[in-house]
């Protein structure tokens, strides 16, 4: 079990006006789950007042009176990886955000996100490895705009 907090300031500095400050904070709480042999399982939860900014989202924004405030954000993960054999696994995962957006944020601003994946890594030796992964997210902003996104990856790790 692991616990993150953070605190912060935002600060905007408007060309006429005086300068604001938002306070930020949040947590991060995740736990890996060992299973069955080494297949695991990882669950994330996150929240607080400008932790959009590492779920993919807005920090701190306007609201209707024009002052700066920090953006309430939850967001979950959960994942599962399982061992096939020594050398081969695959990792198979699903991750939500949503922001509670104050009145004077963009249009464009993310309010809700969301991404699945899946892999197949080969372990062929003790310190490298290569993989092929899919990604699919999804994105709703504040005018109820939405898309999605598919993106397939290779990736190769060699530890010196």
């Amino acid at each position: 079990m692991q616990l993150g907090l953070f605190t912060g300031k935002a600060r905007f500095e408007p060309d006429n006006g005086t300068t604001e400050d938002a306070f930020l904070w949040g947590f991060n709480l995740a736990s890996k789950i060992m299973t069955e042999g080494q297949d695991n399982a990882i669950v994330q939860l996150t929240y607080g007042d400008g932790v959009g900014r590492y779920r993919g989202g807005v920090t701190a924004a306007p609201n209707d009176a024009n002052e700066i405030e920090a953006v309430p954000v939850l967001g979950c993960l959960a994942s599962y990886q399982h061992f096939w054999t020594e050398k081969y696994r695959s990792s198979a995962g699903y991750s939500w955000a949503n922001a509670s957006l104050p009145g004077g944020v963009p249009d464009t601003a993310s309010e809700h996100l969301t991404y699945g994946f899946v892999n197949l890594i080969y372990q062929f030796s003790y310190r490298a490895w290569y993989g092929v992964e899919f990604l699919h997210g999804t994105r709703e902003t504040a005018d109820n705009a939405d898309g999605d996104a598919n993106r397939l990856q290779f990736s190769i790790k060699f530890d010196i």
